[in-house]
């Protein structure tokens, strides 16, 4: 098995759940899905100079294809997307949450 970055982490998360739970330590992951960044803006503009189909594109164009391509809620995440999880994951709410990956990704990975 080819150990990635994901899976380590998730390998680690595990671990620490298992060895921080009977002392109320939580672990869990929050993966997210397309958010509009700079990598995406230079990403986007390198598309445009070196793809002629992208070429009458503008960078947000390129990134808006991408999500109605691969994000079958049909919006990019935000970051506070992601801050909402994370603080749900804080709280009290998710007390019995630990060892756990949410994806905050539109439906991208369904699992």
């Amino acid at each position: 098995m080819l150990l990635t970055d994901v899976n380590a982490e998730r390998l680690a998360d595990t671990v620490i759940a298992q060895v921080g739970a009977p002392s109320g330590l939580r672990a869990n992951t929050v993966l997210p899905g397309l958010i509009w960044t700079d990598m995406w803006r230079a990403t986007s503009e390198w598309l445009i100079a070196n793809d002629p189909a992208c070429a009458d594109a503008t960078p947000e164009d390129i990134f808006a294809r991408f999500v109605g391509q691969m994000v079958p809620i049909g919006r990019p995440q935000t970051t506070s997307d992601i801050a909402e999880m994370v603080a749900f994951l804080l709280s009290e709410r998710a007390a019995n949450i630990t060892g756990q990956t949410m994806s905050v990704d539109g439906g991208v990975v369904m699992t």
